[in-house]
């Protein structure tokens, strides 16, 4: 019996690979406490096995905690980054919903950068920028303004998008939160 346990602690432990030595090592021991104290309890172990799910399915529990952890307390675009490849692998609607949400918020991050410095350069003369419709245009003397203006509006979607998609991985996250013991 105590065989079945070793097993399935080493398989949880080879899926949760990818987790820093010290976050693998308490979740490993969290599930080896719960064993322990279900069998203590009376619960046979093939109940408390079966009651805990394959471990790939509680491994991907503990990695999507940790992911969401590192987008959320540990804040940057870096984070956000990583964490998406792994919530990309999630299923078939995150490897839509993530790359297209990284890739308009990317967009709309070089346009934030992008609005003020073309702002500048039709305050000082250059034309064909900030074109309304047809021959209708800015003028020059708003060029910064708007700019500025329109870089912050790109700004703001920018950070709505990632917020959009930090939600997207606490939905995830949620899901597989179930199979975690508590």
């Amino acid at each position: 019996m105590e065989n079945m346990v070793t097993r399935y602690l080493n398989d949880l432990r080879s899926q949760l690979r990818s987790l820093p030595n010290e976050e693998r090592e308490d979740a490993v021991n969290e599930i080896a406490s719960h064993i322990a104290e279900s069998q203590s309890g009376g619960k046979p172990l093939a109940s408390i096995l079966s009651d805990l799910g394959d471990a790939k399915t509680l491994a991907k529990a503990y990695l999507s905690h940790y992911h969401l952890q590192k987008v959320t307390h540990k804040k940057g675009v870096g984070n956000v980054i990583l964490s998406s490849f792994y919530f990309a692998t999630t299923g078939f609607l995150s490897v839509v919903v993530i790359p297209t949400f990284l890739f308009i918020s990317l967009v709309f991050g070089v346009f934030t950068i992008l609005m003020p410095i073309f702002g500048v350069m039709r305050t000082f003369g250059a034309k064909n920028i900030f074109v309304l419709w047809d021959d209708v245009q800015i003028p020059s003397l708003l060029g910064i303004p708007a700019g500025i203006l329109l870089g912050l509006l790109f700004a703001g979607l920018t950070w709505l998008i990632i917020k959009m998609l930090i939600a997207y991985f606490r939905l995830i996250s949620k899901g597989y939160q179930r199979v975690v013991p508590r």
